[in-house]
């Protein structure tokens, strides 16, 4: 419900007056994030990022070493410049754009360096070098653009070690994908969920200072339904007992993440896994009596399948509702 339905409401039952009301509306307008006009100023900073390495790369060969370590510099020094202004200025939408070219050039930089100087380094190496030198951005940054894209390289970067790749394959060796999905899946929710619980609390207990803890907290949960959502439509290529232990590890990991929204108060939690709930079990069933469909019949049967389907939806929110 948007914020001016809601004081309606409030206003209408006197929980407050039409002069606090009024108070409220100010206040929000006058500090109202304007959010498509700071979107849009953050991808043109990375869009002139992104030219400048373009440029530069488009006529790198005719360009001497020590002209590109100086102009390289030049640049950062510049950019770190700019972004100090905007810090002392408090020009914070300016100060997150400066902190976000200095990120990409940093990594254009280490991309330099190992070039002229012919560094034999790997992926991991310089992504990890990336990752910690911009870590004292991820500290002082306020918002959440930053963290996307360091995230992302920072466990990019640790999963490309060649002995954490071994491991990795080794666990996979073990629980082979199509002897054991349902292993698979489990394993993924399990240490996904574990890491967006771990970010959940260092989110909480710093007090949301440090947006990269919720950014971490949300590709935790990418990964978890991304593969949930993977296993609900691919089941039907697993033998009938994998068929159905993968649909009651979904099933079950649904329903969990269902309650624990409705214990945290996240109707959007909530409502988004009782849909992927409801999907699940049409997944089921259109899998098992799939040749069902195909007549009239089947459609009748389908359609009591779905308003049935709606109607223990419906229950099961109403049920998490009162669960104290």
């Amino acid at each position: 419900m948007r914020l001016e339905k809601k004081l309606d409401v409030w206003e209408k039952n006197k929980v407050i007056t039409a002069t606090q009301k009024k108070k409220i509306l100010d206040y929000e307008k006058a500090h109202k994030n304007p959010i498509l006009f700071n979107a849009l100023l953050l991808l043109g900073v990375f869009l002139i990022a992104l030219g400048v390495i373009s440029v530069v790369a488009a006529n790198w060969d005719g360009i001497p070493n020590m002209v590109k370590l100086i102009a390289d510099f030049v640049i950062l020094a510049s950019v770190a410049y700019g972004t100090f202004w905007a810090w002392k200025a408090q020009k914070n939408i300016w100060f997150e754009g400066g902190m976000l070219a200095l990120f990409m050039l940093t990594g254009a930089s280490i991309g330099l360096v190992g070039q002229v100087f012919q560094l034999n380094g790997s992926f991991a190496s310089a992504g990890l070098l990336w990752s910690f030198m911009t870590l004292p951005m991820i500290v002082i940054t306020k918002r959440k653009v930053l963290p996307f894209f360091w995230v992302p390289l920072l466990f990019a970067s640790i999963f490309s070690i060649e002995s954490v790749l071994e491991l990795l394959e080794r666990i996979f060796d073990w629980w082979f994908w199509e002897e054991n999905p349902e292993a698979i899946l489990v394993l993924i929710l399990a240490i996904s969920g574990l890491l967006a619980g771990f970010f959940a609390m260092a989110d909480t207990l710093t007090k949301k200072e440090y947006p990269v803890f919720n950014v971490a907290k949300i590709y935790a949960y990418i990964v978890m339904y991304a593969t949930v959502i993977e296993f609900m439509f691919f089941a039907v290529s697993f033998r009938s007992f994998h068929f159905f232990d993968v649909y009651a590890v979904i099933t079950a990991f649904l329903l969990l993440m269902a309650f624990v929204g409705e214990k945290l108060g996240r109707r959007r939690l909530v409502n988004f896994n009782i849909s992927l709930l409801y999907i699940d079990f049409m997944c089921i069933y259109f899998n098992l009596f799939g040749s069902l469909i195909k007549n009239g019949l089947g459609m009748i049967v389908s359609g009591l399948v779905l308003i049935g389907g709606l109607y223990v939806t419906r229950s099961v929110i109403r049920k998490l509702k009162t669960i104290k």
